[in-house]
C-alpha cells in the first residue's frame, strides 16, 4: 500500500503559517481534506544551555532533594529534559529533577534537553559521612582526581573531587 492508495478526504494537514497554498497544489498534500494554516509560525528555535541549581551535592542515605533546571534561551522551542543518574544504585532521579540518594557512594545526574541539541548539564553527588568542604585555595596538593577519574593540577570550579582518598566538596 502506498501513500496515495489511502483515502485522506477525512484528514486534517496542519501546516506551517504561510505556506497552505504551497501545500494545496503539490501532491501528495493536496489529498488532503483540509489543510490547516497554524496561526504561530514553526518555533525551531534549539536549547542553548541548562543551568542547573547545584553542580554538587552531598547528602545522606535516604534523603531527598531537587535539582531545578533553567533552560535556555527562554524562548527554545522544546524546554523539555531528560534526567538520569551515572549509577542508580546510589542515586535516583525522576523526570522532574528529585534525587533520592540510596547508597553511600557517588554518581553523576544529568538533565539532557529532549530537542536534538544535545545539550546537557551536570550535578556531582555524594551519598555518605566522609565528605569535607574546603575552599580549593587551601591545598596545594596535585594529586587531585574529579569523580570520573581525570587528573588535575588544582580544581578550577566548584565540585567533588578525591585528593588522598578522601572525598572533597569545593565550594
Amino acid at each position: 500500500m502506498s501513500f496515495e492508495d489511502v483515502n485522506y478526504s477525512n484528514v486534517r494537514l496542519h501546516v506551517p503559517k504561510g505556506t497552505k497554498n504551497k501545500y494545496s497544489r503539490l501532491a501528495p498534500w493536496s489529498l488532503f481534506g483540509q489543510i490547516i494554516e497554524d496561526t504561530e509560525p514553526v518555533n525551531d528555535i534549539l536549547v542553548e544551555s541548562i543551568i542547573l541549581s547545584q553542580e554538587s551535592r552531598s547528602g545522606e542515605k535516604g534523603e531527598s532533594f531537587t535539582i531545578e533546571a533553567t533552560v535556555l534561551p527562554e524562548n527554545a522551542y522544546n524546554k523539555s529534559l531528560r534526567w538520569t543518574s551515572s549509577d542508580e544504585s546510589i542515586a535516583l532521579v525522576d523526570n522532574t529533577g528529585l534525587v533520592t540518594l540510596l547508597t553511600e557512594g557517588n554518581c553523576i545526574i544529568t538533565a539532557t534537553a529532549l530537542d536534538g541539541s544535545k545539550i546537557h548539564s551536570e550535578c556531582l553527588v555524594n551519598c555518605g559521612a566522609d565528605v569535607e568542604g574546603i575552599n580549593a585555595e587551601m591545598s596545594s596538593d596535585n594529586n587531585w582526581y574529579t569523580i570520573d577519574g581525570l587528573r588535575v593540577t588544582k580544581p578550577t570550579h566548584p565540585g567533588l573531587y578525591i585528593q588522598k582518598d578522601k572525598k572533597i566538596i569545593v565550594k
